[in-house]
């Protein structure tokens, strides 16, 4: 979160889901986008909010067709070149 220069304001610059043991699909971005919404409504500058989340199951194909602000980062963005990044 960053203070906006042009008011008393905040600017939420990411919000992040981490999952570990399942896909990452569209019902936690919905989550994080109610999150934003809620915080917006505190006077909190979303406008450039970029939704991140990590996963290291996976993500469901839906969810990397609504790449709308979203980063959707899994182990082989984290570990390139890698198979197993625990081995």
């Amino acid at each position: 979160m960053r203070e906006n220069p042009d008011s008393e304001d905040y600017t939420l610059m990411k919000y992040a889901r981490r999952l570990r043991g399942e896909l990452m699909g569209v019902r936690q971005v919905e989550r994080l986008r109610r999150a934003s919404d809620l915080l917006a409504a505190r006077g909190f500058d979303t406008r450039d909010t970029v939704i991140a989340c990590y996963s290291g199951a996976g993500f469901d194909p839906e969810l990397r067709n609504t790449a709308d602000r979203i980063l959707a980062i899994g182990p082989d963005d984290l570990y390139p070149g890698t198979a197993d990044p625990s081995g």
